[in-house]
């Protein structure tokens, strides 16, 4: 194994690349890149006869990207692992030959690939349907489908932690890990000093997370426009009520009309908790809004931005995404963030 941590030598190790194209004309442009642990150009080699090669030179483990055009293909592969064969085949298709945890990489991604085909199967799904109902199905069943794409890649970020497999899938999906994802992955890689690329990207991706937490603050006061046309202000909800569960959305969210759903299902069980439910649309068009309440049959209060996305309001609880939750207490506080059904039904 690879390891990052220990007995690595430091001497550079000069490993050779060989590639071989059935598919690119003689004196194709080969671009080589050291994508880790920073990126930086190497080289350009030209395809002579089919072939081509050069040399990685390291004294830890690295990674490399080599790309061509016309046809565009490209390949990464580990330094420090011996020889590696590149064969560009008909159609396009890639084969790699080298060390032991290229092909581990190599056989992990033929496993999560079926699993990536059905999240964008029913991503597709979700892009091409006009009907809100199959919209709402195909959303439900891509978070499904995504959930396990992103669990299994997890599980072989923490399974090769100490290695340049591990290290390099967690800094490559650096900007898509989500807050439990981080949680699980950066105590693993903190233990490999030689790793630290991979840590800083993920510390700096849960930084810009943690950026636009609102919990525990004091929840910004906001007075907007109801949907029979009088003036609400969240001051004035808080003295009449234990609970106000703020919830920012607009109709041409889809997701923002599955949670309309999910909360018209339980409204009557958390309004007896003290709970008062306010629906914050940053719709452009007022009409739009409108016949999106009439449609999901929305019981609870409503109310409507000035400027959609760009209102004081968005900005005061940094509303990034939608939909976008706050439950906010008795003195004002913001206790929850990003708040599900299940969760108001135990509180």
């Amino acid at each position: 194994m690879a390891l990052l941590l220990l007995g690595m030598a430091q001497t550079a190790i000069a490993q050779k690349v060989q590639i071989h194209s059935a598919i690119h004309k003689a004196g194709t442009k080969i671009t080589i890149y050291r994508d880790w642990p920073k990126r930086t150009f190497v080289d350009t080699v030209f395809l002579q006869e089919g072939a081509a090669s050069f040399e990685m030179k390291d004294s830890l483990p690295a990674v490399y990207s080599i790309s061509m055009r016309a046809p565009f293909a490209n390949a990464t592969v580990f330094s420090n692992e011996g020889e590696v064969v590149i064969d560009i085949l008909p159609g396009s298709s890639i084969q790699l030959k080298g060390g032991k945890q290229l092909q581990a990489l190599k056989s992990f991604e033929a496993v999560v690939k079926p699993l990536e085909k059905n999240w964008q199967m029913w991503g597709n799904a979700y892009a091409k349907s006009q009907d809100l109902d199959e919209k709402l199905r195909a959303g439900e069943e891509g978070n499904k489908a995504a959930a396990k794409v992103m669990e299994a890649r997890v599980k072989f970020c923490l399974q090769h932690a100490g290695d340049i497999a591990g290290a390099w899938s967690a800094y490559n999906y650096g900007n898509l890990w989500r807050e439990e994802d981080i949680n699980k992955l950066l105590p693993a890689f903190k233990k490999y000093p030689q790793a630290g690329a991979t840590y800083d990207k993920l510390l700096a991706q849960q930084q810009v997370l943690q950026a636009n937490k609102m919990v525990g603050q004091p929840a910004p006061n906001f007075s907007l426009t109801a949907i029979d046309g009088s003036t609400v202000s969240l001051h004035t909800l808080l003295e009449s009520h234990e609970y106000v569960l703020i919830d920012f959305w607009a109709s041409w969210c889809t997701p923002c009309r599955a949670t309309n759903r999910k909360l018209a299902k339980i409204y009557d069980k958390i309004k007896q908790k003290g709970i008062v439910v306010v629906s914050i649309s940053v719709d452009e068009k007022e009409e739009a809004w409108r016949k999106a309440v009439e449609a999901d049959k929305i019981p609870w209060l409503q109310l409507r931005t000035n400027n959609a996305m760009k209102s004081e309001a968005v900005k005061d609880y940094k509303v990034a995404t939608l939909p976008a939750t706050f439950l906010i207490d008795k003195k004002g506080h913001i206790i929850r963030q990003h708040i599900s059904e299940e969760q108001l039904l135990k509180l």
